[in-house]
């Protein structure tokens, strides 16, 4: 409390876990907070929820909902409805993304709604698609618009944590991980600056210590 900030007991509520109602009521009580249950939230994400469950994303797709909601089509553009999908509808999913994988079901409704959005008539009618949705995500070099593919940015936000867990051998979320599924990292090849290739080599030299149950279960999660 060095900073002069204090807990707000009005804001807070306590969660428990494997606990009686009157343990754990007596607690709250004596914290002198609400009482929580779970699914939470915390720092805006659901804590204690199944992330390959649609109705984990709901928040997500509820926010991507009202933006639509408050924006005007038939005073829109083509080219205005593309510039809104590309720097907003596309970023709101970003901070799930990049903690949890994003179930096919989840990333159709998300798309779904970016298509009708960027085709429907200026009236407010249905329209149809002109080109299909995959060489629309395509980047403008290969003939698309650039919107990009929910499901490919959701593999790549999760695979920088395989690059981090070997840079980052000595942090808690690295020691949850090791203590979680029992992998030991031995040790770690530090890339050469200015080396692209040998950045490669090295990075791929490395795998072999990380521990191949981290790799084979990281593999199968983002397949």
């Amino acid at each position: 409390m060095c900073s002069g900030l204090k807990i707000n007991m009005n804001k807070s509520s306590l969660a428990g876990i494997s606990l009686g109602d009157d343990e754990f009521r007596a607690l709250a009580s004596e914290v002198g907070c609400e009482k929580g249950s779970w699914p939470m939230k915390y720092l805006g994400l659901p804590l204690g929820g199944n992330p390959n469950s649609a109705e984990f994303w709901n928040p997500v797709i509820e926010k991507v909902g009202k933006r639509l909601d408050g924006w005007k089509k038939a005073f829109l553009s083509k080219g205005g409805r593309l510039t809104l999908i590309q720097s907003v509808l596309s970023s709101i999913p970003i901070y799930f993304m990049s903690l949890f994988k994003m179930p096919i079901v989840v990333a159709a409704s998300l798309e779904k709604m970016m298509r009708q959005f960027l085709w429907d008539r200026d009236s407010g009618g249905k329209g149809r698609s002109l080109v299909r949705w995959k060489i629309v995500c395509k980047p403008k070099e290969y003939g698309g618009l650039g919107i990009g593919n929910l499901m490919l940015r959701n593999k790549a936000l999760l695979g920088k944590w395989l690059w981090r867990f070997p840079l980052e051998q000595h942090s808690l979320w690295a020691a949850v991980i090791r203590s979680k599924y029992g992998i030991i990292l031995l040790y770690y090849l530090k890339p050469k600056k200015n080396h692209i290739k040998t950045n490669l080599n090295n990075f791929k030299e490395s795998q072999k210590y990380i521990g191949i149950n981290m790799l084979i279960r990281l593999r199968n999660y983002l397949s």
